[in-house]
């Protein structure tokens, strides 16, 4: 599954994507912005490069996890908490 992953990102790489936010909302999401892929073989991460030049590096492993675990879960809340209480069925 590593494998697969980092084949798509390096296939992908250095291209505007379009963000997936604008259709999943009708084209209504202010926020969504194009971003780029690029693949970081020593640290062994995906980064997403958004048009605002912000730079969100991922650990390729935690990419695999969030693939399995939508695998066997279907459809899940997604959202981020500082705080260690989050529902555990959620990304």
């Amino acid at each position: 599954m590593i494998d697969k992953v980092v084949d798509f990102v390096k296939r992908n790489s250095d291209i505007w994507i379009e963000s997936p936010r604008k259709n999943f909302f009708g084209g209504k999401s202010l926020k969504a912005q194009r971003f780029k892929l690029f693949f970081n073989p020593k640290a062994d991460r995906v980064i997403f490069e958004f048009e605002s030049g912000t730079k969100l590096p991922i650990e390729v492993w935690r990419i695999v996890e969030a693939i399995e675990f939508l695998k066997n879960h279907g459809l899940v809340q997604i959202g981020a908490r500082i705080s260690e209480e989050y529902p555990r069925d959620s990304l």
